[in-house]
């Protein structure tokens, strides 16, 4: 997947080809015939980039990764169940590792690391993985073009030792990239690559053999018993499409079909009497041919969801709207689903007697999978939209993960997406509008608080209030108490004038402040230390004013759990302020932007003792409300941008915790995002201005550097003028 995608990202990977086949398919069950019973054949990330595991018949889920601060992508799984997959920190993408373990998580070894990393492929007996390193050189190229940025390479991860070596540049004839996902031969001796032309590389030698010269080769593969190779050719304007058959001594070059359109996807049978293709950009036609160019034969039309060989290669599987299976022989077409909605992405089990689905059946969207009795089973419901779902020519689903929830107000069902989690990584806590509600001349929905596990299961709404609009919600450190603010009437609901505590689920639900006689707007709660209290803001509005007035009259509090203790830590001098706790919640930090001198920063502890300033400066803290300063994991120094010049320029600058060492690392630099602390808090990544490039009429894109807290030495990470944004760690 694409490094854009470090933000809440979700997915579902279904490995249905894990178990060999079977020859007693007459008595099996679905959940035999995908895997053997003990086997995980299914793994997705959650909204983290964490890695879960799933049993075919829904149950059994199990985390398998637990890396605050990085992602995990690109899982791969061995013939014998091994996991492999790419752990990167976030936009780090030059210090990503290649892991491998068991299916169930355990024995993580990395096998590669420090480097870009990209299109994992395990050998066919399990012992290597090849994989390209530097792609990310050519994430914004079109490859047909040849940029002449950089090359890639090709490495080899031993497994047994924990290891791995570059094989070759992957650089054509012509000098140009190639970029391919790696296609081991079934004896694994060696790898294809279809980039422009089509390439082998020996893999006890690294030697590059072109067996096609550049011809816009869209796709590869191997016949069963590796001697040959089928490609499908892109067609220049006004050419045809061709599809070739190569030996893979580069012998033997065969044109066995021409098509007008684009093909797309090529896949031998598995007796490797047959090759079938698709072809066509919107109403795709699907193909069978000999490798010898002989009965090419159209079988269907309208095979936009894919299709898949029978492990007999007497049926194909395809995705035409349902799902249908096709007679090669004499092109019989027998319906097997039929509903009202898009499915797509068939896979067959191994033994032949199942074939496993994407569907989009409203709230019964997930994968499926079909007999050829029409018998259906789901196995893992999604409730992913169609845009959202797709299989990859490994038979990967990638699919994420929602939860429904049907409302009294809406009568429907509403998807509960993102939410807040929990400490413990086990559940979400959702803001669902329930309800409608008049108060004090305004009106509009009211929220109720729903808690879920994150695999969708014991969705419960744990405030269920219709006269109670329920704002914003904290969980605890323990993960066992929710805070909230509410608003109620006789004042505007929409108004959240009361600070609430309670168990996570509903039980023993407390009121801790209340400031709706003074017109006062709570919101912002955080938890302090071991969750002994809990910090929040109250905004005084004036008469007249309502929701979302400015906060120019307002004050910082504090409150113990049994509603005592309620007292006010801060007033601001200059109107607007922002807080920030240390990582480990026992130190606080104010920033002041508007006082007559200029910005300073206060410090002291979480109970408002030992509050004094500790920085200023004469300029502008212009980010305030996008990130007022940042604490690095150590909670050792705090990061900051001041506004300086007219118009403004961003500098960044750093402080020491005890308020001393102020210093300017960078001026000026790209402030439209929060820079990012390394883990051990000695450098922050930023994005910097570029000199001088600039991408359509939008915001200018810059370039991501790295510098050092103690010299100021900034080190430049991209080559080009990319970088819009950065996202730190989830766990800051």
């Amino acid at each position: 997947m694409g490094r854009s995608s470090l933000v809440a990202l979700a997915g579902l990977a279904l490995a249905a080809s894990l178990a060999a086949a079977c020859d007693n398919q007459g008595t099996q069950s679905l959940y035999d015939v995908i895997a053997p019973p003990d086997a995980i054949v299914a793994g997705f990330s959650d909204f983290n980039s964490d890695i879960y595991t799933i049993a075919p018949d829904g149950g059994r889920l199990t985390r398998i990764t637990d890396t605050p601060g990085h992602v995990e992508r690109e899982p791969v799984w061995s013939a014998d169940g091994r996991l492999a997959f790419v752990r990167a920190p976030f936009f780090m993408w030059t210090h990503e590792e290649l892991i491998v373990a068991g299916a169930d998580g355990s024995n993580p070894v990395s096998v590669a690391g420090d480097m870009d990393i990209s299109d994992p492929a395990w050998s066919p007996d399990g012992s290597r993985i090849a994989f390209v390193e530097g792609r990310m050189r050519f994430a914004y190229e079109d490859i047909r073009s040849c940029p002449q940025t950089g090359l890639a390479r090709l490495f080899l991860a031993d497994v047994a030792t924990a290891t791995s070596a570059p094989l070759l540049e992957l650089a054509a004839p012509d000098g140009c990239p190639i970029l391919s996902t790696p296609q081991w031969s079934p004896d694994g001796s060696r790898i294809a690559l279809a980039s422009r032309g089509v390439y082998l590389v020996d893999v006890a030698s690294g030697h590059l053999t072109e067996l096609l010269p550049p011809t816009d080769a869209v796709a590869a593969a191997w016949s069963p018993d590796g001697q040959r190779l089928a490609v499908a050719v892109a067609p220049p304007e006004g050419a045809p499409a061709r599809l070739l058959v190569v030996g893979a001594d580069g012998q033997g070059l065969v044109e066995i079909a021409r098509q007008s359109e684009w093909i797309r996807s090529v896949a031998w049978s598995p007796q490797g009497d047959l090759i079938a293709f698709a072809a066509g950009p919107d109403e795709v036609r699907l193909f069978v041919v000999s490798p010898d160019s002989e009965g090419l034969r159209s079988l269907t039309q309208g095979a936009n969801g894919g299709f898949a060989w029978s492990p007999d290669g007497q049926r194909l599987a395809v995705g035409l709207s349902n799902i249908y299976a096709v007679d090669v022989d004499d092109g019989a077409t027998t319906r097997l689903t039929d509903v009202a909605a898009w499915e797509s992405a068939p896979a067959w089990s191994p033994g032949g007697s199942a074939i496993a689905f994407v569907s989009h059946r409203d709230a019964q969207s997930g994968i499926f999978a079909v007999h050829p009795d029409g018998a259906l089973t789901p196995l893992i419901p999604t409730q992913a939209g169609p845009s959202e779902v797709s299989l990859g020519p490994d038979r990967r689903v990638i699919a994420p993960t929602e939860a429904f929830v049907e409302t009294d107000y809406y009568g429907d069902e509403f998807p509960l997406t993102g939410g807040t989690l929990s400490p413990d990584g086990r559940r979400l806590a959702h803001l669902v509008p329930t309800a409608d509600m008049q108060s004090e001349n305004c009106g509009g929905d009211v929220q109720d608080i729903y808690v879920r596990n994150v695999d969708g299961s014991e969705i419960t709404n744990v405030t269920n209030t219709p006269d109670i609009n329920e704002m914003e919600v904290a969980w605890s450190p323990d993960s066992r108490l929710l805070a909230l603010t509410s608003g109620a009437p006789p004042q505007c609901h929409f108004i959240p004038s009361r600070l609430e505590v309670m168990k996570a689920d509903g039980s023993e639900r407390r009121l801790l402040a209340d400031f709706a006689s003074f017109r006062g707007q709570v919101d912002t709660p955080e938890w302090v230390a071991e969750g002994s209290a809990l910090l929040f803001r109250v905004t005084y509005l004036g008469p007249g004013q309502g929701f979302g007035a400015s906060a120019g009259n307002a004050e910082l509090y504090t409150v113990n759990l049994d509603g005592t203790g309620l007292r006010r830590l801060f007033e601001p001098t200059g109107g607007d302020f922002q807080w920030l706790l240390s990582p480990d919640r026992e130190r606080l930090a104010i920033l002041e932007p508007g006082t007559p001198k200029g910005w300073r920063m206060l410090l002291g502890n979480v109970d408002g003792t030992d509050m004094a300033e500790v920085a200023h400066g004469e300029g502008e803290l212009s980010q305030l409300q996008w990130w007022p300063a940042i604490w690095s994991p150590d909670g050792a120094r705090l990061a900051l941008s001041e506004c300086r010049g007219d118009p403004c320029q961003s500098a960044l600058l750093v402080v020491n915790a005890d308020g001393s060492g102020l210093r300017t690392l960078v001026d000026p630099f790209m402030a439209f995002e929060p820079p990012v602390w390394f883990p051990d808090g000695s450098r922050l990544a930023i994005v910097t201005h570029p000199d001088p490039c600039r991408i359509g009429e939008g915001l200018p894109p810059g370039h991501l550097e790295v510098v050092d807290v103690e010299g100021g030495d900034l080190e430049r990470i991209t080559d080009r003028c990319v970088i819009r944004w950065i996202q730190g760690w989830p766990s800051q």
